[in-house]
């Protein structure tokens, strides 16, 4: 069995995915001069964009090869919490394996990118 075949066979079949949900950005412009403030590229924002990262890729991609993703995990109440279940939401992902909680914040991952350059990654976590 090659596979084609195995992946074939994983259709319609029920997968849960225990782990942590987090929220990727990127921000993508060019540096056309040094900071004033500090000895750093000062970057023009040309464009971001917002993704699931973590579980969340986990749950897309089991969901294309025609799997069906369980989810398990807990987010703040927060905008990164609100991104991640919308975008549950627009996957047709069952939720309700979602906890929601006050008292932490969902963890977010920023890339900032200039000119096919990696220069900076922030981390929020919980």
């Amino acid at each position: 069995m090659n596979t084609r075949d195995k992946v074939q066979n994983w259709k319609n079949q029920k997968v849960l995915v225990i782990g942590e949900a987090l929220v990727d950005k990127y921000i993508f412009g060019y540096a056309d001069r040094i900071s004033p403030d500090a000895p750093v590229p000062s970057i023009k924002v040309e464009e971001d964009e917002t993704y699931l990262g973590a579980i969340g890729l986990v749950l897309k991609f089991i969901k294309s090869l025609g799997g069906i993703p369980e989810i398990c995990t807990i987010v703040g109440n927060d905008y990164e919490g609100d991104f991640f279940l919308k975008k549950i939401k627009e996957l047709q992902i069952d939720s309700s394996g979602i906890i929601v909680d006050d008292s932490i914040n969902t963890p977010q991952v920023t890339r900032i990118k200039a000119m096919n350059q990696h220069l900076l990654r922030l981390e929020t976590d919980y």
